[in-house]
C-alpha cells in the first residue's frame, strides 16, 4: 500500500470516525465506521416533506483506498447540523462529543463491523524464551500436569518460526477470531475469572444472537488467549521502550499468596501522551538482596530494550535499604550504568506517610488508644444502636493514621447518636471531653493531609507538580495552626515553642481548636479549660508539637536522592509548558546538556540542534504574543502532560518529546502498590494454583485498551 493511502490516526478526530478492524500482519487500518451514524443516525433534510421514504439508518463504513474528502462529504450531506456543531468544537471537546449518545444507543450494529478474521501475533524469540518461559512459566500451575519441555511452548500459545538454518527466528500465535480474542481480554480485564468469562460470553452470545462472532469458548481457550496476550503485551511495550529516548521504572517487592514478587511499572511518552503501564510482576524466590534484584531487573530489561542503560532516566522506590543502598542497592547499581542526568527518587507519599505516622504517636498515646479500643468494641456490640443508626462503627485495626482517620470521621458524623447512647447507658468506656476534643483536632489535621496524600498517588503526577502539592500542604498546616518561621537565635518567649525554624504558641493551638468550625467543640474546650487547666495546657502542648513536627518534616521532605541516598535540594527540570518557559533558557540548556548522551542513543546531533531552535521560538513567542502567552498560562490548570502539551505538539514536536522524557520519572510507587492490590485480588485463597504466567496475562489484560492505544500512536509516529 502506498504511503498516500495509509489511514492517518488524526482522521479519527478530524472526520468523526472510529477504527473497527486492522490487518493481522501489519496492524494497518482496514475499516472505520462513521460515529455520527452510530451515535445520532442520519438527519432528514429540511425539504424532506416531499420524499416518499425516509433515509436508511445504515451505519456508514469506509475502507481503503482512503478518501478524507468522501468522509467529510458524507458528514456534510447526512449529518449537516451535527457536523457543523462538531467542527466548532475544540480538540478535547471532539474527544467526548459522541460519548453520551453512544452510552444511550444500544444498537448492536457496531459489532457487526467488528473483525472476526484470523489474526497472527508475533513475539521475539527472547521475549518468549526468557520472559514467558524462563521467568513466568510454572508447569504444575493451573492444575495442569507436569509436561515435557518440548510441550511447554504449546501451553504458552506460541509456535517457533524457523529461519533457513532451522534456528528459531521468532514465535507466532494464531487467533482464529479477533472478536472472540478481544471479548475474552475485555472480560478478564474487568475482573472475571476464566470460568466466569466463559459463562458470560456464552450468555452474551445467546442474548445477542451473534453466534458467528462469539463462537465456541472454553476455559482452556480463555487461558490460552490470556497467555498469548501476555506475549503480545511485552512485544508492544518493548517496541515503545526502543522508540522513546527516555523512560523510567518504579519497583517494589512484596508477598502475595505466599509468592514473593518483584513488581515493575514503566513510564514513557509517545507523541504527547504519557503512559504509566504495568511492566511485570516477576516471582523472585531468591533472597531479596540488592544484587539478586538487580540481576533480575537487568535480565528483564536486556530482553525488552537492549540499550536500556543508555535510555533509563530514573528509578523510583520506597526507600528500602536493598533498593537504595550506596553500594549494592538496585538503584545504585542501575545509576552506575546509566548516563548523566539520572534521577533517584524515594516515594514522596511513602515519606509523608512515615512523617505523619511518627508525629501522630505523640497524640495516639496509650490512654487515647485504650479509649478508642473500648469505644469501638462497645459500639460494635450494640445491635439496637446499629439498627437505629443504620451504620456500624468501623473496626479498630491499628493506630496507623489513615485507618484512624476513617474511624475518627465516622465518630464525628455519628457523634450525636453515639453521645446520646453514652449518656443513656453510661458504660465504663465512656470517653471524656478531652478525648472528644482530640478526636476533632486529629480529624481536622487528617483531612487536610489526606487531600495532598491522595493527590500524590495520581497516575499522571509529575515531579514538579508533586513539589507544589507538598509546599501547599505545608502552607495550609501553617495557616490553620498559625505556625510562623523565625531565623532568630533568640529563644522564644514563654508559651511559644520552636522546632527547627518554626514556632507556634499555646494561644495558636487554642485558636485552632476554636476555629475547627463546630459549635460543640467550642463548648467542650471551654468546659475542659475551666475544669482542668493543667490537663488542658498539656493537650495544647501536644497539638503544638504535632503541628511543628509535621511542618518541619514536610519542609525537609525530599524525594530526590544522591548516590549516598541523602536528600538533595536540586529539583528535576520542569516538564510542563509554563514552568519550562518561566525557568528560562539557561535552565533548559542545562537540562539539555545533562540529557545529551541519553538523547543521542535515539536521535542525532541535528535533532538536538532543531530542538534548541524550537525552544528559542517557543520562548520568543511566549514573550511577544499575548494570546499565545495566555494559552500557555492556562496549561497550569491541566491535569495531565497530554492536556498541557497536546495543542503544541504539531508546532513543537521535538520540544514536547524532550519534555516528555523529563516527565517520565515516577514521583512515587503508588501504582506499584496498586499492582500488588490487584495481585492479591486475583490470586486469592481460592485461586492459589493460578500460574505466574496466567496472572501476568491478567494484569496486562486490565490495561489492554492502553496497550492498543500505544500501538496506534506508534504506527502513527512511524509514518
Amino acid at each position: 500500500m502506498s504511503k498516500q493511502t495509509v489511514f492517518k490516526a488524526k482522521w479519527e478526530l478530524e472526520c468523526g470516525v472510529k477504527i473497527t478492524s486492522r490487518a493481522a500482519t501489519n496492524n494497518a487500518v482496514e475499516s472505520v465506521v462513521c460515529l455520527f451514524c452510530r451515535a445520532f443516525g442520519k438527519e432528514e433534510p429540511e425539504s424532506a416533506d416531499g420524499r416518499k421514504r425516509k433515509r436508511s439508518q445504515n451505519i456508514q463504513t469506509y475502507r481503503a483506498p482512503w478518501r478524507i474528502d468522501k468522509m467529510k462529504n458524507h458528514n456534510n450531506s447526512m449529518h449537516a447540523k451535527k457536523w457543523e456543531e462538531y467542527q466548532k468544537c475544540s480538540l478535547p471537546e471532539k474527544k467526548t462529543f459522541f460519548e453520551s449518545a453512544l452510552e444511550c444507543n444500544t444498537d448492536l450494529s457496531i459489532y457487526k463491523v467488528s473483525s472476526t478474521e484470523r489474526r497472527e501475533i508475533t513475539a521475539e524469540k527472547e521475549i518468549v524464551e526468557t520472559i514467558l518461559e524462563e521467568l513466568l512459566y510454572l508447569a504444575e500451575d493451573d492444575q495442569e500436569e507436569i509436561v515435557q519441555v518440548d510441550k511447554k511452548r504449546d501451553l504458552l500459545g506460541y509456535e517457533p518460526m524457523h529461519s533457513g538454518d532451522d534456528e528459531t527466528e521468532y514465535y507466532r500465535a494464531i487467533i482464529p477470531s479477533t472478536f472472540q480474542y478481544e471479548a475474552v481480554l475485555r472480560a478478564v480485564g474487568s475482573g472475571l475469572s476464566f470460568r466466569q468469562t466463559v459463562n458470560v460470553l456464552e450468555e452474551m452470545r445467546d442474548l445477542t444472537g451473534l453466534s458467528n462472532k462469539f463462537g465456541n469458548i472454553s476455559r482452556r481457550k480463555v487461558l490460552m488467549y490470556v497467555r498469548i496476550f501476555c506475549g503480545e503485551a511485552f512485544q508492544t511495550i518493548a517496541e515503545a521502550m526502543r522508540f522513546c529516548w527516555a523512560f523510567s521504572i518504579a519497583l517494589d517487592g512484596g508477598n502475595k499468596a505466599s509468592v514473593p514478587y518483584l513488581d515493575f511499572r514503566l513510564r514513557f511518552v509517545l507523541g504527547f501522551e504519557l503512559f504509566n503501564v504495568h511492566l511485570i510482576a516477576c516471582p523472585m524466590y531468591e533472597s531479596h538482596t540488592g544484587d539478586n534484584m538487580f540481576a533480575l531487573t537487568e535480565k528483564i530489561l536486556d530482553v525488552l530494550c537492549p540499550n536500556w542503560k543508555e535510555k533509563i532516566i530514573g528509578v523510583t522506590t520506597d526507600g528500602a535499604s536493598n533498593m537504595t543502598g550506596c553500594h549494592v542497592g538496585v538503584v545504585s547499581q542501575i545509576a552506575r550504568l546509566s548516563n548523566e542526568g539520572f534521577f533517584r527518587i524515594w516515594c514522596a507519599a511513602h515519606q509523608l506517610d512515615l512523617i505523619v505516622q511518627e508525629r501522630f504517636k505523640s497524640m495516639f498515646n496509650e490512654n487515647f488508644i485504650h479509649v478508642v479500643q473500648g469505644v469501638t468494641g462497645h459500639l460494635r456490640r450494640q445491635k439496637n444502636l446499629i439498627k437505629r443508626m443504620k451504620s456500624t462503627c468501623p473496626r479498630f485495626i491499628d493506630s496507623r493514621w489513615p485507618s484512624m482517620g476513617r474511624l475518627l470521621d465516622w465518630l464525628i458524623i455519628k457523634r450525636r447518636e453515639v453521645q446520646e447512647h453514652f449518656d443513656e447507658r453510661n458504660p465504663p468506656c465512656r470517653p471524656s471531653d478531652e478525648w472528644w476534643i482530640e478526636v476533632y483536632a486529629l480529624d481536622k489535621v487528617v483531612k487536610t493531609i489526606n487531600i495532598t496524600f491522595n493527590a500524590l498517588q495520581g497516575k499522571q503526577l509529575l515531579l514538579d507538580q508533586q513539589k507544589q502539592y507538598l509546599e501547599n500542604l505545608r502552607s495550609e498546616l501553617m495557616r490553620i495552626g498559625m505556625v510562623t518561621t523565625s531565623g532568630s537565635s533568640v529563644p522564644p518567649r514563654p508559651g511559644v515553642f520552636q522546632v527547627g525554624s518554626f514556632r507556634m504558641s499555646l494561644g495558636s493551638a487554642e485558636a485552632f481548636l476554636l476555629n475547627i468550625g463546630v459549635g460543640h467543640v467550642v463548648g467542650l474546650v471551654n468546659e475542659f479549660k475551666e475544669s482542668n487547666e493543667m490537663q488542658y495546657k498539656a493537650l495544647l502542648e501536644r497539638i503544638v508539637y504535632l503541628f511543628l513536627n509535621l511542618v518541619k518534616g514536610i519542609f525537609t521532605l525530599s524525594p530526590e536522592r544522591n548516590e549516598s541516598n541523602a536528600a538533595i535540594s536540586a529539583c528535576a527540570p520542569p516538564a510542563l509548558p509554563l514552568p519550562l518557559v518561566e525557568a528560562g533558557s539557561f535552565r533548559f540548556t542545562t537540562a539539555l546538556l545533562e540529557q545529551r548522551n541519553r538523547i543521542l542513543a535515539t536521535y542525532t546531533d541535528d535533532y538536538i540542534d532543531s530542538l534548541e531552535q524550537e525552544f528559542i521560538e517557543f520562548e520568543r513567542r511566549y514573550h511577544t504574543d499575548g494570546g499565545f502567552q495566555e494559552l500557555v498560562q492556562n496549561t497550569s490548570k491541566c491535569q495531565s502532560f497530554g492536556q498541557a502539551w497536546g495543542w503544541l505538539y504539531e508546532k513543537y514536536p521535538r520540544l514536547v518529546t524532550f519534555s516528555g522524557g523529563l516527565a517520565t520519572t515516577f514521583p512515587g510507587t503508588s501504582t506499584v502498590e496498586s499492582d500488588f492490590s490487584v495481585i492479591g485480588w486475583e490470586k486469592d485463597e481460592y485461586r492459589t494454583m493460578l500460574s505466574d504466567l496466567s496472572l501476568e496475562g491478567i494484569l496486562h489484560a486490565k490495561q489492554s485498551k492502553e496497550l492498543m492505544k500505544i500501538k496506534v500512536i506508534m504506527n502513527t509516529l512511524k509514518l
